[in-house]
């Protein structure tokens, strides 16, 4: 018998005004996100459950980092939804042939740029690993590198998503009992039987493991010092390499340059410390100068760029623009009765 890990029967379908509020929308997941491009922001999420698995689709309108654990007791799967943009798993290119794989209570990243939809299947780790032997003759642990598997070419992998897409769609009506355990057999056997059939177990082959090693130092280096001007030499000569190299694989790896990159460390810090300091005396500028901005004029003017509102809202100091609450009130209309719609 297979452990039930998600309530089953659960619908959820909401949306979200900012990155930070998206990890409240995801049931048993545990997320860290960031914004990594100004414009006012809008996610979305829907959800269905059985006792052991988990049909969802996420919809974010700007580039987002997201890091986090995938629930406990599953192995969750990442399927692309057609987009021009790139993705990265795990700090590699994810391709539309590709399917991203987590196996058990383990980390994850998912850099997403421009907006994007990705399904995600989290199933009961056991009952995932049992269906792979049989439809796939290998267990997880013995698939994929870095947590990409290569979807089988052809029609039917190349639109796996959209399939998967469409019974979401059906399922997300309350007319469909998932509680009920008939029905949820068969929803689980859908779903996995067409999702693991279209698996392809040969391995697909990592790209440029130097300049990859080297985006992941710079990485780190930048989450380090988020306060500290962009010194380009001072970062090669730390964590060897020359600018070229370090800059080309920053941008295969994370899809950004390392400018950009930073200025989205200190913004969306900048933002969650704001938020967290409402009610307290804490003023604009210790938050903008802990963060490495220097101007306060820029910085406020940056900040509302990049969120939509004035640092002093963002503290509660500042009321919201006539303007402002129209525009967010549109907004939370369309979100409420528009479809998600899939990203050309």
């Amino acid at each position: 018998m297979y452990q039930s890990i998600f309530p089953a029967g659960k619908i959820v379908d909401a949306t979200a005004s900012n990155a930070d509020a998206v990890h409240e929308l995801a049931t048993s997941w545990r997320l860290d996100q960031r914004q990594l491009e100004p414009g006012r922001y809008s996610a979305r999420f829907q959800g269905v459950h059985t006792a052991r698995l988990q049909l969802a689709l996420s919809y974010r309108s700007h580039s987002t980092w997201v890091g986090g654990r995938v629930p406990a007791g599953s192995t969750v799967f990442f399927v692309l939804l057609p987009s021009r943009a790139p993705r990265f798993f795990g700090h590699q290119p994810f391709l539309p042939g590709q399917v991203g794989v987590m196996t058990g209570d383990e980390e994850f990243t998912l850099q997403l740029i421009g907006a994007s939809q990705v399904l995600s299947i989290a199933v009961n780790a056991r009952l995932a690993d049992h269906q792979a032997r049989q439809i796939l003759g290998a267990s997880f642990d013995q698939l994929g590198r870095d947590g990409l598997i290569n979807l089988r070419p052809g029609p039917a992998g190349a639109t796996l998503g959209v399939r998967l897409h469409a019974w979401l769609r059906e399922a997300v009506t309350p007319a469909v009992p998932l509680a009920e355990k008939p029905v949820a057999r068969e929803f689980e056997n859908l779903i996995l039987k067409n999702l693991l059939g279209e698996l392809d177990p040969i391995p697909p082959v990592q790209s440029h493991p130097d300049r990859r090693r080297l985006a992941m130092a710079a990485d780190e280096y930048l989450r380090q010092r988020p306060d500290q001007p962009l010194g380009l030499p001072q970062l090669c000569a730390t964590i060897g390499g020359s600018p070229r190299t370090v800059q080309i694989g920053y941008r295969e790896t994370f899809g950004l340059s390392l400018k950009a990159a930073l200025q989205a460390l200190r913004f969306n810090g900048a933002r969650r410390d704001l938020h967290a300091s409402r009610g307290q005396k804490v003023f604009v500028k210790e938050v903008a100068l802990k963060w490495g901005f220097m101007h306060l004029g820029r910085f406020s003017v940056g900040y509302r760029r990049w969120f939509g509102e004035g640092p002093g809202m963002a503290l509660g100091k500042e009321a919201p623009s006539t303007k402002h609450l129209r525009t967010l009130h549109l907004n939370q209309r369309r979100n409420a009765f528009s479809p998600v719609r899939a990203v050309a």
